[in-house]
């Protein structure tokens, strides 16, 4: 289990950048007070390569929230042109390596990813209710309708009458016998989001775009 808030932002380029950054500060200020890892990312069109104020509004608001971007590289590359418009940013105590920049070919923006180390993971397994089918169940179910005389089946007179009463004795039985009680399973491995077929469609699109 994982105790993370992941929000993820589009702004427009046309977006005004004072109500951004300030609809922006509530958000994190919100989200900050549930003591959990806070994740903002998104393309935000604000250039983390240029030196411009509106790169130095948002990094003086990310820091006095002790926020930090991750992506080092550039996320959207042309012929002409390279920039930085996407963002993952994390609180400072979480942020051990940058994120990691991968050209999937599927769109004209790269795609970023980050692992986060969060040490509020309690366990790989999760409860779960179940019967249990021990041995020393079964053999206790046995016994059950070993004991019972089965004297109610035999004085009723109708079939379904019957039928009904032997079934509810057996379905008593069987619940003394089984009950259902919590366990722990395993949960399966995390193998991540680049699937192999993820990975096919990259390398067609990026054949496709150097043949174009």
């Amino acid at each position: 289990m994982y105790k993370l808030n992941i929000v993820c932002i589009y702004r427009s380029p046309d977006g005004q950048l004072e109500k951004f950054l300030k609809e922006l500060e509530v958000v994190i200020q919100k989200l900050l007070r549930k003591n959990k890892i806070l994740l903002l990312c998104g393309d935000w069109n604000i250039d983390f390569l240029k030196e411009d104020n509106n790169k130095k509004e948002l990094t003086d608001l990310l820091l006095r929230y002790n926020l930090v971007n991750t992506v080092k590289s550039p996320t959207r590359l042309t012929t002409i042109t390279k920039s930085l418009l996407d963002v993952i940013s994390i609180e400072e105590k979480h942020y051990k390596n940058p994120a990691t920049v991968i050209e999937l070919g599927l769109s004209d923006h790269q795609a970023q990813m980050l692992p986060v180390l969060n040490k509020s993971r309690i366990s790989n397994k999760k409860r779960v209710l179940k019967r249990c089918f021990r041995e020393n169940n079964i053999e206790e179910f046995k016994n059950l309708l070993n004991k019972e005389a089965w004297q109610e089946v035999i004085t009723e007179k109708e079939v379904n009458a019957k039928f009904e009463v032997f079934m509810n004795l057996f379905r008593h039985f069987f619940d003394s016998a089984f009950p259902i009680e919590y366990t722990h399973e395993n949960r399966p491995p995390n193998k991540g989001w680049v699937t192999h077929g993820i990975k096919n469609s990259s390398k067609k699109m990026r054949l496709l775009n150097s043949l174009s």
